[in-house]
Formats: structure tokens, C-alpha cells, sequence
């Protein structure tokens, strides 16, 4: 109740001052303080009493310690029972005289003290208790699940499981353990129907029934640091209660859900790992089959690992594949498989945990795909950009920045002449419209080539690689703001790009296969290298860096085998001007080596390709229906870029050609598009930014120079100027 008052507030007050910043503060829940750190020391104090010096310190993640509550003895951890008393100190000194220990020996048969601390913020949130515990001046022991550990949820496990603990005595050594496991039906409480609720509520019971003896309890060595429990029943709830003994009989007499006291239940098909494989988590129960491809003449590395599930800790990973076997510790490793040859093979692949409690088994179907390579071309759209927004059925004006989903579709791949979809009439302007001012579309960048597109957010998982593996050229395209998702492929906010979700570590990367395997590719889009690479950037090292200096950049990432991009790149970055490197011109870092035109067996006519890239204006580009100036003819856009010297030489010669450079303010000429053209005849063509963001005849002359002047892909010859209403100017896209 006091929750919902508070927001009410906020939020009228909100409403009144037109003020949203106080709505957000009031939706984020408040988390409490960590639990205090607590240390204290016993001291003998005259007439035979104890002195116990308490300090302690909290920090508060999400605000500040405002107070503390302390206690000594307290019989419940309830904030609200009296024993607890606020203060702003953070030492605090208890004398427990005689007469008081002799008290509390005839109330609970032992003596022993309980200092407790709480922590309370700035919004009156408070902390777990930090809690200690004496036998007169000698510290009691104490102990910890560990796993499954206890708290909040209550776990579900297994007919057997392990239970893990740790426990530490401040001056001595633990001598032992006794440990017990309950049901609601206590026989020493045949009064209580719910022995288990009452226990979690009275934590302070198990001192009262049990000690000091404690009982009836089972017992193990102070080195131990687990138990086996079996023979548990399904649908049925337990609590596994643990205390320490040190040597001089002391024993741990706090009793919390949070601490020693384990709550669970079991049910079947508990205990089941999950396993990591390429990057995957896959549980180990039989619920899912995994079947992927692999590309023939190959030899691919596999990445898995294993997490134990509550109560099962990992023993060993092992494997098989036909006639071979091998092992591997819990840690897990890598796996390298192949080469196959033969297209349309199935190879199983049987990983297994063997954990404490019993073995799992899952099976990994892989095909053997032998490229055929015999399609021409594939886009591959792998953007995140906003798709079309309907109101009361009418599409509503695209948002933010140029372009939308729709519109790079249009700008890439229309026909031409055709109505916009869903867009009223216009009047006046300078775009392409029919007699009635119904706008037109403008014949695609990639109009008159004979291809088929597809997009990454239409799997669920990795491309397929049987799909790449039917082309012979691919155009990958990522933007800058999709690169930076990191939810699932479906979820609706923030869904990964296909690129960064293979390039994660232990992903299964299909575009390193596909290149492999003799395919070519063109990567683009102004968030490919981030998307590469994110996944690897080590801490301490800025986020838009990555160089082979910091172990970023190094063998097994894309950028350095593929595109050999192996300095120190920066992604992404606002550049406001492209311009071409010409020979005799000025260069990058000032090394000739980079810049195109030595005369290279298979060089491509670079005249071919604009001198400058160039942003849109009025004059080159009109503008869209429905959008704004501010939002297409942008002041900047966003690149990807090489910041340190790169030559690759390969038998004595640089192989690594610089087609555009970007010029930056502060910043020396920094290559943004490069072609590697090594002795293994398979150019790699990586831009650092989109074609999208630059002129569209510039665009139209970049893509053409990679399509046809590298790839020597044929074109129709149809016009890709504004074409008049109904007239083809090109073909429509194919979806494989």
C-alpha cells in the first residue's frame, strides 16, 4: 500500500510539473544495501563480563546508508522486533555481564551471544543481516551452503543430489558437522501439521530443540564439504539444516533460510546440466535435438562447455563420434571435427556429463554440405532498422532517422516506377509522382543483377549454411545501431544480429565456413567489425578499440583472418567526409603500398568508382515522401575504420588495397573500405560504411565496381533513373 501511494505521487506530481524523470526513478525498484561487513572482538571486562567491539560498513549500490540497525540476542531476524535498535555509529561495544550469560544459560541451555547488523538506505530499504556469534570470548564456527544455495527461490532437484557447504572458525579450527533433513512431519514436533514453515519462520528452533547435542543429526569430519542426499521422494518438500563444531564444542547457533537452512523440493527430471555448445545453452534433458550442417572439406571447431544444475556439480565431459572418444574436465574445451567429403553424410556427435548425481547425454546430429554454388547472388539484409508503424489501419510517417526497414528495401532492391505502398498523394516536390501525386518508387541500387535476398531476423538461430553455400557471391550487410543488440532473434526490442551472434564466442561462424569454402564476400554497413568483434573487447580498454596490442585483434576473429584488418580498428565513429585514394595521391599513414593501382595480376578498374563519397543534398538526391530534411540529409554518418598501418605482404607484395579512406577532424587518414586480394583468389571486400548513407549515384558506382568490375557479375541494361509509373525497371528480388 505504501508502494502504490508513493508512485501515485510521483506521478501526479509528474502530470502537474510535466516532469517525466521522476516516473522513471519511481518505476526503477529500489534495491537495498548489501549486507554489512561485520567484525568484532572479545575482550575480558572486569567482574568476570565480556566486552564485544562490533564495527561495520555497508555500501548501497543504488544510493546511500542512511543508518544501521543493531542487535544483540535478537530471537528473530523480523526488522520490526524490538531487539533491534537504530543507530548512525558504526562501532558499537556490548558488555555481557555474568548474571546475563548465567540468564540466557537457564533459558536455552548454553551461553553463547548473537551480535547482528542491518543496513538501511536512503528509501528505507534493509539489508540482509550481518551476523556473529560467541561462546563467551571464543568465536563460534560458522557454515554456509554453498550449493544449491538458499534464498529466495526454492529450488527443485533431483531424487539425489549433492549438497555443498563451506564453513570457517575465526580462532580455531572446525572439528566437525551435523546436518539433518526434514519433513513437514517431525516426529520431536508431532504437535506442528507444517514442520517446514514453522522452522523457516522460528530459525532460532533448531538452538532450542536440538542443542547443544544436537541430537539425532548425522554427523561428518570438519574436512568434509559435502553430502549426498538419495532416496528422496518426487513432489515432496525438504530442508536441510547444517551447523559446524570446533574443537573446543563450540557450535554455529545461527539458524537462517538464507545461510544453513535449505529449503527445496524434487521433481522429476531435476538435476539435468545445461549445455553450452557454439555459444548455445542447450539443457540436457532430452528436450531439444540439435541438428546442424558442416561444410565438406573442412575441419571445424567445435566450443562446449557444461553448467552444472543446483546439487549436481561436474565431474567430467567426455565425447564420441563413431570410433573416436576422448574426455575433457569440467571445464569443458574444444573439439575439432572433420574434414568430410562426402555431401549429404549425417556424422553424430554424442556429448556426455557425468555429474555426481548421474550421466546426460545429448546427441548432435552435423550434415556434410558440399557447396554448389549455382546461384550468382545473395543480400543478405542483417539490419535492425524500425519497420512500418500503422495507426487505425493507415501506415503512419516513418520515424527517426533515414532509412527505415522499407525504405533501404526500396532504396536497394525496387523495381522502379511503382506506387509506394500505404503513402497518400503528394503535391509539388521533387520526387518521381504519378499525374494524381501518388509518389514512385526509384529503381534500386542493386536493380538489373540477378539475385536473391533474405533476412537474418527471419531465423531463429545461425543462417543456414546449406543456404549460403547455393551462391557464389554474398552481400552482408549490419548497421550501426543493430550491432549493439543483444537479445535473442525474436526478441522484439533488441533482437542480435546474425553477424555478432556467430562471432560470439564459441558461435558457429557460417560466413567464416562459407569463405572457406570458396565463397565470396562483401561486408558492409558501417556496424560489421563491431558486430565482429564486441563480443572479444577485453576490459579496461575502450569500448569502440580493438587492436592486436590488447589481444583483441588476433587470429580466429573475423576481421583479422577474413578481412585482414589486423592493427587497431575504431567502430564506429561520425566521419563527415569519404574520399577515394587515387595513386599519386596522398595515403594513409603515408605508405604508397596502400593505395590501389600497382598494376596487381586481376587488378579491377578502379577508375570505375567515385572520386568522393559524398553526403546527400537537395541537389543530388530528392527528397523521400513523407520525410523530413533534418532526417535525410544528415550532417554526418557513421564508419568503421583502420587507425594504425596494415600492409599485409604476401611473396613480397601488399595485397591489401585501400579503396576509400575517411577524413576525420584530429584524426590521420584512416582506410574505411579496403579489397585483399591474396594469393588464395578470393577478394575480401569489407566497407566500413553504409552505401545507404552516402549519394545514390556514389552508391549505385560502389556497388557496380565490387559486382561487376570484381565479381563480374552481368547486369541487365535497364535505366536506374526515376522510371515512369508502371514502367519495370529491373527484377523484383527472389527469397531463396
Amino acid at each position: 500500500m505504501q508502494v502504490t501511494r508513493l508512485l501515485a505521487a510521483v506521478l501526479a506530481a509528474a502530470i502537474l510539473t510535466g516532469c517525466a524523470r521522476e516516473i522513471t526513478r519511481a518505476i526503477v525498484p529500489n534495491q537495498p544495501p548489501e549486507a554489512p561487513r561485520l567484525t568484532i572482538e572479545a575482550q575480558a571486562a572486569p567482574d568476570g563480563a565480556t566486552d564485544y567491539t562490533m564495527t561495520w560498513s555497508a555500501q548501497d549500490a543504488d544510493g546511500r546508508v542512511e543508518r544501521y540497525l543493531v542487535a544483540v540476542d535478537p530471537r528473530s531476524t523480523a526488522v520490526d522486533a524490538k531487539a533491534w535498535s537504530p543507530t548512525l555509529a558504526m562501532r558499537h561495544v556490548a558488555r555481557i555481564t555474568k548474571r546475563a550469560q548465567a540468564a540466557a544459560s537457564r533459558e536455552f541451555d548454553r551461553v553463547y551471544h548473537v551480535f547482528a547488523v542491518r543496513a538501511v538506505d536512503n528509501l528505507g530499504a534493509v539489508s540482509a543481516p550481518a551476523m556473529k556469534a560467541f561462546f563467551g570470548e571464543n568465536a563460534a564456527p560458522e557454515v554456509r551452503i554453498v550449493d544449491p544455495r538458499p534464498g529466495t527461490f526454492i529450488p527443485i532437484l533431483p531424487t539425489s543430489f549433492q549438497v555443498r557447504w563451506a564453513g570457517e572458525d575465526p580462532d580455531g579450527r572446525i572439528a566437525s558437522y551435523r546436518f539433518r533433513v526434514f519433513t513437514n512431519e517431525n516426529p520431536d514436533r508431532p504437535d506442528l501439521e507444517r514442520f517446514i514453515d514453522w522452522a523457516i519462520a522460528n530459525p532460532d528452533s533448531f538452538t532450542i530443540l536440538y542443542a547443544p547435542d544436537f541430537e539425532g543429526w548425522e554427523s561428518a569430519d570438519g574436512a568434509a564439504i559435502h553430502t549426498t542426499l538419495s532416496e528422496l521422494t518426487i513432489q515432496r518438500r525438504y530442508l536441510f539444516a547444517i551447523t559446524a563444531f570446533d574443537e573446543d564444542g563450540a557450535y554455529d547457533p545461527v539458524f537462517s533460510p538464507n545461510k544453513n537452512m535449505l529449503e527445496f523440493e524434487v521433481q522429476t527430471g531435476a538435476g539435468a546440466p545445461t549445455l553450452l555448445f557454439n555459444g548455445n545453452p542447450i539443457p540436457m534433458n532430452g528436450s531439444q535435438s540439435i541438428a546442424l550442417e558442416i561444410p565438406a572439406d573442412q575441419v571445424i571447431t567445435l566450443n562446449w562447455s557444461v553448467v552444472a544444475a543446483p546439487g549436481a556439480p561436474i565431474k567430467l565431459l567426455r565425447w564420441r563420434m563413431g570410433e573416436k572418444e576422448g574426455e575433457f574436465g569440467p571445464e569443458g574445451g574444444e573439439l575439432r571435427i572433420g574434414p568430410f567429403t562426402t555431401n549429404g553424410e549425417v556424422i553424430v556427435l554424442e556429448l556426455e556429463a557425468v555429474t555426481t548425481v548421474s550421466s546426460y547425454v545429448q546427441l548432435i546430429h552435423f550434415t556434410v554440405v558440399r557447396p554448389d554454388f549455382d546461384r550468382p547472388l545473395l543480400i543478405v539484409d542483417d539490419t535492425r532498422l524500425s519497420g512500418d508503424q500503422y495507426v487505425n489501419g493507415a501506415l503512419e510517417p516513418p520515424r527517426g532517422p533515414w532509412p527505415s526497414a522499407a525504405e533501404l528495401d526500396t532504396f536497394l532492391f525496387a523495381v522502379g516506377g511503382f506506387p509506394w505502398r500505404g503513402y497518400p498523394n503528394q503535391s509539388g516536390g521533387t520526387w518521381p509522382q504519378t499525374p494524381s501525386g501518388q509518389p514512385l518508387t526509384i529503381p534500386g541500387v542493386f536493380s538489373g543483377y540477378d539475385f536473391d535476398t533474405v533476412g537474418t531476423r527471419a531465423f531463429p538461430g545461425d543462417l543456414p549454411f546449406e543456404l549460403l553455400a547455393r551462391y557464389r557471391h554474398v552481400v552482408w550487410y549490419t548497421d550501426p545501431v543493430g550491432a549493439t543488440m543483444t537479445g535473442n532473434p525474436n526478441d522484439p526490442s533488441s533482437p542480435m544480429t546474425g553477424l555478432r551472434r556467430m562471432n560470439r564466442p564459441g558461435g558457429n561462424n557460417v560466413l567464416a565456413q562459407y569463405v572457406a569454402a570458396g565463397g565470396r564476400l562483401w561486408l558492409m554497413g558501417g556496424g560489421s567489425a563491431y558486430a565482429t568483434l564486441i563480443e572479444w573487447n577485453r576490459r579496461n580498454t575502450p569500448a569502440d578499440e580493438y587492436s592486436a596490442a590488447d589481444l583483441e585483434l588476433v587470429p580466429g576473429r573475423f576481421m583479422f583472418d577474413w578481412a585482414r584488418w589486423r592493427s587497431r580498428i575504431k567502430t564506429p565513429i561520425s566521419a563527415n567526409r569519404a574520399a577515394l585514394h587515387l595513386p599519386g595521391v596522398v595515403t594513409p599513414f603515408n605508405d604508397p603500398s596502400t593505395a590501389p593501382g600497382r598494376g596487381w595480376p586481376g587488378q579491377p578498374n578502379y577508375s570505375s568508382l567515385a572520386p568522393d563519397l559524398n553526403l546527400r543534398t537537395p541537389a543530388s538526391d530528392p527528397l523521400p515522401p513523407r520525410r523530413t530534411s533534418s532526417s535525410f540529409y544528415a550532417p554526418d554518418f557513421t564508419a568503421e575504420m583502420l587507425m594504425e598501418p596494415n600492409v599485409i605482404l604476401e611473396d613480397e607484395a601488399s595485397t591489401l588495397d585501400t579503396l576509400y579512406f575517411i577524413r576525420f577532424a584530429g584524426l590521420p587518414l584512416s582506410p574505411s573500405m579496403t579489397l585483399h586480394h591474396g594469393g588464395d583468389g578470393n577478394p575480401a571486400v569489407f566497407t566500413g560504411f553504409a552505401l545507404w548513407d552516402v549519394q545514390r549515384t556514389q552508391a549505385i558506382a560502389v556497388a557496380d565496381f565490387v559486382l561487376q568490375r570484381l565479381w563480374s557479375l552481368p547486369r541487365q541494361n535497364v535505366p536506374r533513373k526515376p522510371a515512369v509509373a508502371g514502367t519495370i525497371a529491373g527484377r523484383a528480388p527472389r527469397r531463396p
